[in-house]
């Protein structure tokens, strides 16, 4: 979900057990729903609190080069390099 229209700020919610190979700095895709194209990004912080219910953490990424199209609450599928 992209959350921030300033600089926009990507949140990703992702299984805990990839803090075994996701760190900051970490490249991604993500294919945005509402506008069909994908954009490059990066993380840029990881959560502090794993979700015991679900198994899951939020990470947070921003953009790496253009953000044209985009829109503040738009939401998309990460895949991430090596994975």
């Amino acid at each position: 979900e992209i959350i921030d229209t300033s600089d926009f700020e990507i949140q990703i919610i992702v299984p805990s057990n990839w803090l075994s190979w996701l760190k900051r700095g970490s490249k991604f895709t993500i294919a945005v729903e509402e506008n069909g194209k994908s954009y490059t990004g990066k993380i840029e912080k990881i959560g502090s609190m794993i979700d015991a219910a679900s198994q899951t953490i939020k990470v947070y990424g921003g953009f790496v080069g253009s953000t044209a199209g985009l829109i503040a609450g738009m939401s998309g599928t990460a895949t991430f390099e090596g994975q």
